[in-house]
């Protein structure tokens, strides 16, 4: 019975993690992008090369595998670097599908002058 709680809390905390992650981070990025674009008028021009508003918008929904190593790294817990693994592994099992489609909308923005 106590092993259902943690798998629950667990399972839990992946949602948490892909939900933010590989949802609200990419929109984030995809809103201040915009944002800028069109409300302040910077990242727009012809000085302006297209592939700096798509890097921004592609640095926000990379998984973050660098940073969960770096945690595990410094905690040294057995528990801590089994959670870790799961969450790269759930990351990367919903990687193609999310970035195919914020991809998609970044290359609208980046090149087509907003979405």
């Amino acid at each position: 019975v106590a092993g259902r709680g943690r798998c629950g809390a667990a399972g839990a905390a992946y949602a948490a993690v892909l939900g933010v992650r590989m949802v609200a981070m990419p929109m984030i990025s995809w809103l201040l992008v915009v944002s800028l674009q069109r409300g302040v008028g910077m990242l727009t021009g012809e000085d302006v090369d297209p592939l700096i508003p798509f890097v921004i918008l592609l640095q926000g929904a990379m998984p973050t595998a660098n940073n969960v190593v770096m945690m595990v790294a410094m905690g040294q817990s057995v528990e801590a670097s089994g959670l870790a693994a799961g969450l790269m592994a759930a990351q990367m099992v919903v990687l193609p599908v999310a970035l195919t489609g914020w991809i998609t909308l970044f290359l609208v923005t980046a090149f087509g002058g907003g979405a």
